[in-house]
């Protein structure tokens, strides 16, 4: 990655000491980030990477989270590269060649941002469609769930931004809860006040505690209110 921004840099350093091929410097520039933004798709989110020859035995979440980074640094510095050569050419040059994949560059962020969250979605599914409200607590399912929080959260939260894996974990919450809502329907658990409502609050502590652990959502996001949505409206405690 370092050796590909020097040689943005070169290239921008080029076209401003030699004017006269300014044009076409900045076409071989996109070309460029086109094929690193190609070569990022293929090889982690298309698993081309996994390989007897690379020795790479599967696309890890660290993996995902690095390649998003790579990709939104080159998304921050496409705005600079345009602007230096809307100086050195015509007014009436177009940039379409930078806007094409840069639009490319954010499809491929947003594709890394679903499989980082596809990652625990089946597992939340399944545990939770395993799980039966009864002692003891914290129940097998909602320890397996916080384990692979963790180990996601250890995985991830050295390469992504602090907001951004409070946005991962937000989505999986909303997951967790969406298929919570769901199974709580199917076992007709209602928050009447009744033991099997007091079992699903104490594994909801537990579930909540271990993502105050980790810190990986914001703490109005992290206290039982935050749960209630879990109920059905016209079930809920007023």
């Amino acid at each position: 990655m370092t050796n590909g921004l020097f040689c943005e840099r070169e290239y921008c350093v080029r076209a401003e000491d030699i004017g006269v091929t300014s044009h076409s410097l900045l076409r071989h520039l996109a070309d460029l980030l086109q094929v690193f933004n190609s070569k990022s798709a293929q090889l982690v989110l298309g698993a081309e990477a996994v390989s007897d020859k690379t020795g790479l035995k599967k696309i890890t979440s660290t993996n995902l989270a690095l390649v998003m980074r790579a990709l939104q640094l080159l998304l921050w510095l496409v705005p600079h590269i345009q602007m230096h050569f809307q100086r050195l050419l015509p007014e009436s040059t177009k940039m379409s060649a930078l806007d094409q994949v840069t639009s490319q560059m954010r499809s491929h962020v947003r594709d890394v941002q679903t499989k980082l969250h596809a990652i625990l979605e089946p597992i939340i599914t399944t545990e939770l469609r395993l799980w039966e409200a009864k002692p003891p607590v914290p129940s097998k399912p909602f320890q397996v769930i916080c384990r692979q929080l963790r180990k996601l959260y250890e995985a991830v939260s050295n390469v992504l931004a602090e907001e951004q894996v409070a946005e991962l974990y937000k989505n999986i919450n909303k997951t967790f809860k969406d298929v919570l809502r769901e199974q709580l329907i199917r076992m007709n658990i209602v928050n009447n006040g009744g033991p099997q409502h007091g079992l699903v609050t104490s594994e909801l502590i537990f579930y909540l505690e271990d993502l105050k652990r980790i810190k990986a959502l914001p703490e109005n996001e992290l206290s039982l209110n935050s749960m209630d949505d879990i109920w059905t409206k016209q079930l809920a405690i007023r």
